[in-house]
């Protein structure tokens, strides 16, 4: 059944490139519904008075309001729906998967996974020397999708085919 949903080396579909996006859109989402609520709340006093120092308490609460939003919706969206995006992603990775970067000037390249930082929900990839310097090869779980399923060819080897040694995991 996972395999259904792994999407092997298939091209990235629009939801891939959603989730590479997960923070911009649970904390965009998050501030218009804050921005929203304040909007509809404090529409009365808003008609009542419109002198320059009630007009100016409005933006001032509105601009709060979207940065209280944005902050509760990477806290709250960003953990509801962080599992989710990382599972469609291909998540867990291990060392060896091949992964394409779904954001960024990399966009659309294809890497080999050479070191995890589970706790972080990190990857490093194999891009080059100056960027594994600078580390400049980390990408979060959900700005790449697995192309290629961990320790397997990508074509199937016939029966009999090869020795078992040939076959060896990482």
């Amino acid at each position: 059944m996972a395999q259904l949903f792994t999407l092997g080396s298939m091209k990235p579909r629009f939801y891939h490139y959603w989730g590479a996006h997960l923070l911009a859109i649970v904390s965009q989402a998050g501030g218009v519904f804050m921005v929203s609520v304040v909007s509809i709340s404090c529409a009365g006093l808003f008609t009542k008075s419109a002198d320059a120092l009630s007009i100016l308490e409005g933006i001032l609460a509105i601009g709060a309001a979207y940065g209280l939003g944005a902050l509760l919706g990477v806290l709250i969206l960003g953990r509801v729906f962080y599992p989710l995006v990382r599972w469609l992603a291909g998540a867990p990775f291990a060392v060896g998967d091949k992964v394409m970067i779904l954001r960024g000037p990399r966009r659309r390249k294809i890497a080999e996974v050479y070191a995890v930082w589970e706790e972080r929900g990190q990857v490093r990839l194999r891009l080059s020397d100056e960027e594994s310097k600078a580390v400049a090869d980390v990408f979060a779980c959900y700005e790449v999708k697995r192309v290629m399923e961990p320790n397997k060819s990508p074509e199937p080897t016939p029966v009999g085919a090869g020795s078992s040694a040939s076959r060896t995991t990482l």
